[in-house]
């Protein structure tokens, strides 16, 4: 009696899930240390975090790549958790100041509302005071190159974090290639939107 059962085949995984093994070394280490920062804060570790931001924002940097600002904030973000203030509002201002040469200021108004929003409600008031004329020098530059910021109002539902690097997704601030389509800030993978 002949077998007319199909034949057991794996399935591939999707495009942009593939395992990571099955990256190249150059991509592989990256993305493995920015999961483990992302791990480490979520832990309540931010030095050990923000060690991790900082040499990833330094390699981007180094290399020209555009996702060095929102290490760089992220950075700053560790280390203010950790207690480093002055380090903290150094990494913010940086990662403000590269989203400015990388052309990201239609971004930049509302990553900064963000972060104000954040430092104000960790009780960072002084901090939130430093760093806003800092923002305001930075957009007062955005406007007069001639470049608006954002106003999209309803926006699809994109995953809450990155399925690659688990970094918190914020809709309003990452980069859009279409109507239901973003790229995750850190690590670069294509985020499908809900819908």
């Amino acid at each position: 009696m002949p077998n007319y059962r199909r034949p057991f085949r794996p399935r591939r995984p999707a495009r942009g899930l593939r395992r990571l093994d099955r990256l190249p070394p150059g991509v592989r280490k990256p993305l493995i240390r920015l999961r483990r920062a992302h791990g480490l804060m979520e832990q309540g570790k931010f030095k050990q975090a923000g060690a991790i931001f900082d040499d990833l924002a330094t390699g981007a940097e180094n290399r020209g790549l555009p996702r060095a600002s929102q290490l760089k904030l992220q950075a700053g973000r560790c280390w203010l958790l950790a207690g480093k203030t002055e380090q903290g509002l150094d990494r913010l201002k940086d990662g403000l100041g590269l989203m400015v040469a990388y052309g990201q200021t239609d971004r930049l108004d509302t990553v900064s509302q963000r972060i104000l929003g954040d430092l104000k409600g960790n009780g960072f008031e002084e901090e939130a005071k430093q760093l806003e004329v800092s923002i305001r020098d930075l957009l007062s530059k955005a406007q007069q190159s001639g470049v608006s910021t954002r106003t999209q109002k309803s926006l699809p539902i994109l995953p809450s974090i990155c399925p690659k690097c688990g970094a918190s997704i914020h809709p309003e601030e990452v980069e859009w290639i279409n109507n239901w389509q973003a790229i995750c800030d850190y690590c670069g993978s294509i985020l499908q939107a809900k819908g």
